[in-house]
């Protein structure tokens, strides 16, 4: 039988902390859409809830890696928006 280890204070703390900047990030995707087609802010939201879901398996096995899922997702939209400003012609 297993024993269940308990994440530290400071580490549950981190991963909530990180879960709720995740959701935080939610309304400047969907003003994306000023800049972005239709199809890449659906893509940035459809990634954003993949990370979601990757997050909330972090909460369980990993849990101060659950702050780094924002960083994760703010450089994909940094780089998505980049590649569709320099190959795709997005403009605002």
């Amino acid at each position: 039988m297993r024993t269940k280890r308990r994440a530290s204070l400071p580490a549950r703390v981190a991963a909530y902390l990180g879960i709720v900047l995740h959701v935080l990030l939610v309304p400047p995707l969907l003003f994306m859409g000023l800049v972005a087609p239709l199809w890449g802010v659906g893509l940035l939201l459809a990634v954003w809830l993949l990370l979601l879901l990757f997050a909330s398996r972090l909460l369980r096995r990993n849990p101060q890696l659950v702050l780094l899922v924002p960083v994760l997702m703010i450089a994909f939209t940094i780089g998505l928006l980049t590649v569709g400003d320099l190959y795709l012609c997005w403009t605002a």
